[in-house]
């Protein structure tokens, strides 16, 4: 069986795309990408601290680090990245994320 799933939506293509094409410097597809994660990002964050300003503070964080970042993310890591930012949206939690450590 093959290490990688196929795409099977074209969401999913679009999102793989957007990923890969930040990679490469885009800066439109990276705004893409926060477009698609801020909420969830902001969510986790107030959640986890219950105050406004600082998951504002700390959801921004996450992205300056993300796109300073987004060149190292191996191709293969591409996809369980994806995923893992998929269920944080579903209610996971983001783990370490600027500088705190979160349950």
């Amino acid at each position: 069986m093959n290490a990688q799933q196929p795409l099977t939506t074209r969401e999913d293509r679009e999102l793989i795309g957007s990923v890969r094409a930040a990679q490469r410097g885009n800066r439109e597809a990276f705004g893409r990408l926060v477009v698609r994660y801020e909420r969830a990002v902001y969510a986790t964050a107030f959640r986890q601290l219950g105050h406004h300003a600082e998951a504002k503070e700390l959801c921004q964080d996450v992205f300056v680090q993300a796109l300073r970042k987004i060149r190292q993310l191996p191709r293969s890591a591409v996809f369980r990245r994806v995923a893992a930012l998929d269920h944080q949206a579903d209610g996971g939690s983001i783990g370490r994320c600027g500088g705190r450590r979160w349950s």
